[in-house]
């Protein structure tokens, strides 16, 4: 027994030690490893105008270049932005003075109560100065690097030489500016984008990717009202026709690598890339909202019909074996304790469908609201519907189990309940499911 407790232990212990190599150690260090931050400004054509910031960190080595793999071929590049110091006035508040040199022999300098020595020092025989308390004043500015894209079939290679390197142990900030043209395609009057992040050659911590539509447009899954910002894409190309960046252009650089860190629409993100991978973000928009959303709306109604089919079909097969296989006495027997299973049947069938299809009318009423009167009655628009499906939800839930129990008896009414909440999970399960097919 003792061996089998002895070989148990080793083997918890080995699965641990396992575990702490192989299950945490592939996760890069949250603040020693790349931060990529994405904003995606498209157009009606499935072109778009992507930002890109890198804020990456080298503990290893200093390092002079960085290589970007562009998962995109037809690719025109706006520029390449390096955040470098502009001045550095950073001064000392106080000063100190720190032994450097100690002599021979000791010198009691704390004593107890009774008079016995509790700490030595060694004579100093070369003091020297240190800073004890920093005021830290850099401003930064942005310059543009020229790097030259080298096309292949497949992606372009963007070698980016930095004008500061990244010194061991410190962080360098540049921004990617490039127009895409293939990344939306049009099918059935929307536009389906799929966008690939770009690839390094170093763990990514963390990656951030928000995707954008013109105000005319709706994007699926949003808002119409979202993060759009056409000012952006008149600064992407007023430094497409500028060889330098001016005082002015540096300064809204700044603002832009402000807002790639909080930017909205479409957002998704992913955490703890290993070298070389990417994040697919897929999104679809439209002018049109039957456009983006005609396909749920048909599988959903199609999944309602065809529940209600093989439940009436059920039902007919039901009554027609009956009426053949049992005498009339039996019939009649069986008429008299219909209300048993029938009405809880269909009541509970009948309920959670009107309650099913109550949000999602719900849904589509803000979503054409919202479209028609923006983003400043949202939250108002919102709880008002809530409310009204609240009120209506209960109604069904209640209402409709204590009507049936009051006509046909209690026990009616209580298999009416519960015939309610089967169907509602019913119904959930086939919206579940429909999703994951679109």
């Amino acid at each position: 027994m003792k061996k089998i407790l002895m070989s148990l232990l080793l083997l918890v212990v080995l699965l641990t030690s396992i575990y702490s190599v192989l299950g945490l150690s592939y996760m890069p260090d949250m603040f020693l490893s790349d931060q990529h931050k994405y904003s995606l400004q498209m157009d009606g054509e499935g072109e778009a105008i992507v930002f890109f910031k890198d804020i990456m960190y080298d503990v290893n080595k200093d390092i002079n270049s960085y290589i970007l793999e562009i998962p995109y071929k037809e690719i025109r590049l706006i520029g390449v932005y390096e955040k470098v110091v502009d001045s550095d006035n950073s001064n000392c508040l106080s000063w100190g003075n720190t032994c450097k040199q100690y002599g021979e022999g000791s010198t009691c300098v704390q004593y107890d109560y009774y008079g016995k020595c509790q700490t030595y020092e060694k004579p100093c025989l070369k003091y020297e100065q240190n800073c004890e308390r920093f005021n830290q004043d850099i401003s930064y500015t942005y310059e543009k690097i020229e790097t030259q894209p080298e096309l292949l079939s497949d992606k372009t290679i963007l070698k980016i030489n930095f004008k500061e390197p990244v010194m061991k142990g410190n962080q360098k900030e540049f921004i990617v500016i490039t127009k895409i043209y293939d990344v939306g395609k049009s099918s059935l009057g929307k536009m389906n984008a799929e966008f690939e992040t770009f690839k390094t050659n170093k763990d990514i911590s963390s990656i951030r990717v928000s995707i954008n539509v013109p105000d005319e447009f709706i994007l699926k899954g949003k808002s119409s009202n979202t993060n759009y910002r056409s000012d952006m894409v008149t600064f992407a190309g007023n430094l497409e026709s500028s060889n330098s960046l001016n005082s002015e252009l540096s300064s809204k650089m700044s603002d832009i690598s402000t807002h790639l860190e909080y930017s909205g629409g479409f957002v998704q993100t992913a955490s703890y890339l290993d070298p070389y991978e990417s994040l697919s973000v897929n999104v679809q928009y439209s002018k049109s909202w039957f456009a983006l959303y005609w396909s749920n709306l048909f599988w959903s109604l199609l999944g309602v019909a065809i529940v209600i089919f093989l439940i009436s079909y059920g039902i007919k097969k039901l009554k027609e074996y009956t009426k053949e296989n049992l005498p009339i006495k039996q019939q009649q027997k069986d008429s008299e304790t219909k209300h048993k299973f029938i009405i809880p049947f269909l009541g509970g069938l009948f309920s959670a469908l009107g309650i099913a299809l109550l949000w999602g009318l719900i849904y589509v009423i803000l979503l054409v609201l919202d479209n028609i009167l923006g983003y400043r009655y949202n939250d108002l628009l919102i709880l008002l519907m809530i409310l009204l499906g609240i009120l209506l939800t209960l109604f069904g839930m209640i209402g409709i189990p204590i009507f049936t129990g009051h006509k046909f008896g209690a026990t009616t009414g209580f298999f009416t309940t519960l015939s309610l909440f089967v169907w509602l999970i019913v119904f959930a399960i086939i919206f579940v499911v429909i999703s994951a097919i679109l």
